[in-house]
Formats: C-alpha cells, structure tokens, sequence
C-alpha cells in the first residue's frame, strides 16, 4: 500500500512581508511630501500677505505725498496771484 501526501509550510510569507514593508515606505514617502507641499503652500500664503499688505502701504504714501503736492502746489498758485495782483486804489482810478 502506497500513501501519498503533500506537505507545506509557507516560508514566512517573504513576498507579503516586503510588500507590506514596500507600501509603507511608500505611504511615509507619500506623507513626507504632504507635509512639504503645506509648508511651501503656507510660505506662498504668507508671502502673498505680507506683498499685499507692502503694495497697500506703499499705494497709501503715494496717495499722502499726492496730497501734500497739491496743497504746496495750491499754496504756491496762491501767493504768485497775490504777488502779480497790483493793489486796487480808488484814488488811482481817473475816468477820462
């Protein structure tokens, strides 16, 4: 009488082992370049914040030395007619 039989015993599911250690570099690879696509987000956020908030100041001082020029202009316009005006006497007025 003959017998037979198949015997196994997996070798420690070597393949599943390296896949699953596979994967999980990648999902921390993964995670990695997560987290450094925030912070370069964050920095461009910020950047943007602090250019808008330079472009605003910037935009005001022009707007104040625009001012200023105006009222010197004005200033000036003013006292040059009062310096070209001649004086107006009655006296000196002598219908012909």
């Amino acid at each position: 009488m003959v017998c037979r039989g198949v015997f196994s015993y997996p070798l420690g599911n070597r393949t599943a082992r390296y896949n699953y250690k596979t994967s999980k570099a990648n999902y921390e690879t993964a995670q990695l370049s997560l987290k450094q696509m925030e912070q370069d987000i964050m920095i461009r956020v910020d950047n943007a914040i602090k250019n808008a908030q330079a472009s605003y100041e910037r935009v005001d001082a022009t707007r104040k030395a625009r001012e200023y020029a105006d009222a010197a202009l004005a200033a000036k316009t003013r006292s040059l007619k009062a310096v070209r005006a001649p004086a107006f006497s009655s006296s000196s007025f002598r219908p012909n």
